[in-house]
């Protein structure tokens, strides 16, 4: 027998048999998303493209929505405001709803959380829909399992990656532009106002980052400044020359 199937016929080679999800019928559905910065992300934009991609995929009805806001994705289910209230809704015969889908099973779920959060839900007979699936999540599937689990693994490396750009941006920062990193002024210099944030979204806020400049005369008080010089070298020489202009210690005037 020939057919245009080209997995059917490779299935038939393998002797594998397949194994469908069972029909359901239209469902009443939960939808669950995240956003987890206010300030650099739009909320409400990022609630609706994320609500879009589940309506795509499912054969159901959203009836209710469950949004967090500045929730990291690391923050687990039961410690999320409205992911907690979900999972708590779960115990209510009255919820209206039969099933949970997502807009991005990434932003929902980080390392091991699914394989956590998943046998929870399935125990109230509450389906799972992930726009990666495609489909509804059958927890009798193995490939369904290994999916999850790649996109909980593939989600941690998204925001430790992250992690380590910012840092390595920070670093090169101090190195190359001799960026102040907080805390009290070296010995000998001054902190003062500097331009506006290069960021329009902080520049309202009082913690903008300052240089840090030197005091040729005083510590407080100096009009004549000049830029933080950077280098072992430049330090040694700095420090003997406030000590010889006798510019008290920061640490010992405090």
């Amino acid at each position: 027998m020939t057919t245009d199937n080209a997995w059917a016929v490779l299935d038939d080679l393998y002797r594998l048999e397949t194994t469908d999800l069972d029909p359901v019928g239209e469902e009443e559905l939960a939808f669950y998303g995240r956003c987890s910065t206010e300030d650099n992300q739009d909320p409400e934009t990022s609630y609706q493209w994320q609500l879009g991609n589940a309506e795509k995929f499912v054969n159901g009805r959203i009836v209710t929505s469950y949004f967090d806001i500045g929730q990291s994705r690391s923050v687990p289910w039961h410690r999320r405001t409205e992911a907690a209230k979900l999972l708590d809704d779960l115990r209510n015969p009255d919820r209206g709803w039969t099933g949970i889908v997502v807009g991005e099973g990434t932003r929902c779920w980080f390392g091991n959380q699914f394989s956590l959060a998943a046998p929870r839900i399935h125990a109230y007979n509450v389906s799972i829909w992930v726009p990666e699936l495609g489909n509804r999540y059958d927890p009798h599937n193995v490939t369904h399992t290994m999916m999850m689990n790649m996109l909980g693994g593939l989600s941690e490396s998204e925001r430790q990656h992250v992690q380590q750009r910012t840092r390595a941006s920070m670093n090169a920062q101090v190195l190359n532009e001799g960026r102040h990193q907080g805390g009290r002024p070296p010995y000998g210099y001054l902190v003062v106002d500097g331009p506006p944030h290069p960021n329009p979204n902080r520049r309202r806020q009082p913690e903008t980052p300052h240089p840090v400049h030197r005091c040729r005369h005083r510590p407080c008080g100096a009009t004549d400044l000049s830029p933080l010089p950077r280098g072992p070298k430049r330090s040694s020489h700095r420090d003997r020359k406030l000590n010889q202009e006798n510019i008290p210690c920061p640490s010992g005037t405090e």
